[in-house]
């Protein structure tokens, strides 16, 4: 899907998760992907101000059994596996990466 903003992307996702994915998964079956880490703080605000757990993945934080939507980048999730996956923060500035 195309959104003109962040805001309104993350708004959908929170909708989705809110009123389909949470009858179907727990919330730590979810991750939400982006590629820069800066990104996940924002969604991991926007999600729990709306009353959806969140909790950013990193080696510092490596706890997978909260029930919480987990935030990760794309560089942490490898070899990692979970039911639902979304990805964030996909525009020509972020995705694909280029290298001259």
């Amino acid at each position: 899907m195309h959104f003109c903003s962040e805001e309104k992307e993350l708004e959908y996702i929170s909708n989705e998760i809110s009123t389909r994915l949470y009858k179907k998964y727990n919330l730590k079956d979810i991750a939400i992907i982006a590629r820069k880490k800066g990104q996940l703080y924002n969604a991991k605000d926007f999600l729990i101000k709306r009353g959806v757990n969140a909790d950013i993945i990193d080696k510092r934080n490596p706890n997978f059994d909260n029930d919480s939507v987990k935030l990760i980048t794309m560089h942490s999730i490898k070899g990692l596996e979970f039911n639902v996956v979304m990805i964030i923060g996909v525009n020509k500035d972020i995705i694909p990466i280029l290298k001259k």
